[in-house]
């Protein structure tokens, strides 16, 4: 029985305008995006720059924080990342009096002078970068007026303890660049850094695309009048709506593992003529691992939702969510994935620094995974109350819910 339910959805996507503008939509931007991104090249003794890397050391990462304190502190925009989610903070009077008496022990300088200098320098174009830490300051207390700085700020700042080593920016080396040319070749074996990019541009439609499957769904059933047939009828909830989600999620995840397939080839060839020894299952692992239980939480939640009310209102909270995720979480450091439901990581290489945002990153996946099963296990348990209700109204949840509207 399920089996058959099953296969009839996937016919119904099949034979749906919605199914093929998501396909178009997919391409296009595939096309558009993952396009324009080249290989590293081997870099060559003597080159004007290598890039921009992340020191290590304690000198770097002090005087890399002052220089982002001074420019927030500038423009009175303070970054912060709470729960990996973009937020930016505007200080009170009160609140910028204890930034400016800790920037004035950071640097050794009076207010007033280090005041005219931060101004001269944002209004004069042609002056070099002049605020150093002062050497009265050790490390230790550098960290203690960090922790300071974000009590005042709030969680999640780029004053925190593991977001310091990211203000460290600094030129690479030709050592640091063929040092991160080699992992490109031998580590990420070219084709993981293609998938891990696949990825990131992939996960920006899915987070919003699949929503409309959802509701689609559970509207045609009102539309076409089909809910006290559905309702009086021995199949069990159970199977009804789990081959209908089921059929979504596999019917949306198939267009994603060919659109891959693409990618893969390309990777391939490049890899190839780079004398890596490529991974022919990299795009597979991501697609599951990464881009899955994007697309799985966004057309279950919609689905919950719809299921829920009977309107269109998950639409507009899978927009929202949609719109934090991506155009508001888009600056977010790339050595913390956080819980956004779209991890970033539009970077060709940069094995170290996956590296380290890997374990956060599959905590992120497995919560929305989990998620993603609760709202088909929620979606059933309304669907019954629903049948149990009666066909008449479309349950009493629903009902309500319009009542309430």
């Amino acid at each position: 029985m399920f089996m058959s339910l099953f296969l009839k959805e996937c016919k119904i996507w099949c034979k749906s305008i919605l199914f093929y503008a998501y396909i178009i939509i997919l391409f296009f931007f595939y096309v558009t995006q993952m396009r324009s991104e080249s290989a590293i090249k081997r870099p060559r003794p003597g080159e004007k720059e290598y890039g921009i890397t992340y020191s290590e050391n304690n000198s770097d990462i002090m005087n890399g924080t002052l220089k982002v304190l001074l420019n927030e502190y500038y423009n009175n925009k303070f970054v912060t990342y709470p729960m990996g989610f973009y937020k930016p903070v505007i200080l009170s009077a009160n609140e910028i009096k204890q930034v400016e008496k800790n920037i004035s022990k950071l640097t050794g300088i009076t207010e007033k002078d280090w005041k005219e200098k931060l101004d001269h320098y944002y209004e004069s174009k042609n002056i070099k970068w002049s605020f150093y830490i002062t050497k009265d300051i050790g490390y230790n207390e550098f960290l203690s007026i960090m922790s300071d700085l974000e009590k005042v700020i709030g969680k999640g700042s780029k004053y925190s303890a593991k977001a310091l080593k990211g203000n460290a920016k600094i030129a690479k080396t030709y050592e640091q660049a063929l040092k991160e040319y080699d992992e490109f070749l031998k580590k990420d074996k070219v084709t993981r850094a293609y998938a891990r990019v696949f990825s990131d541009y992939m996960g920006i439609v899915l987070a919003i695309l699949p929503a409309f499957f959802g509701v689609a769904r559970v509207l045609q059933d009102k539309r076409s009048n089909a809910s006290a047939v559905i309702y009086s009828k021995k199949c069990s909830s159970i199977i009804i709506v789990l081959s209908r989600c089921l059929a979504i999620i596999v019917m949306l995840f198939i267009p994603v593992l060919i659109l891959s397939c693409f990618s893969l080839v390309e990777s391939l060839y490049i890899a190839k003529t780079m004398g890596a020894a490529p991974d022919y299952f990299v795009y597979l692992k991501f697609c599951i691992g990464w881009l899955l239980p994007i697309l799985m939480f966004v057309s279950m939640l919609s689905y919950f939702i719809t299921e829920l009310t009977n309107s269109i209102l998950a639409l507009l909270i899978n927009s929202g969510i949609w719109f934090v995720s991506v155009f508001l979480g888009f600056d977010s450091p790339l050595i913390s994935v956080g819980w956004n439901l779209v991890p970033r990581f539009n970077i060709i290489g940069m094995h170290g620094m996956f590296q380290e945002i890997f374990p956060q990153l599959v905590k992120n996946r497995i919560l929305y995974s989990i998620l993603g099963v609760f709202m088909i296990l929620i979606s059933i348990l309304i669907y019954s109350i629903k049948r149990e209700g009666g066909h008449k109204f479309y349950g009493k949840i629903s009902q309500n819910f319009n009542n309430q509207s």
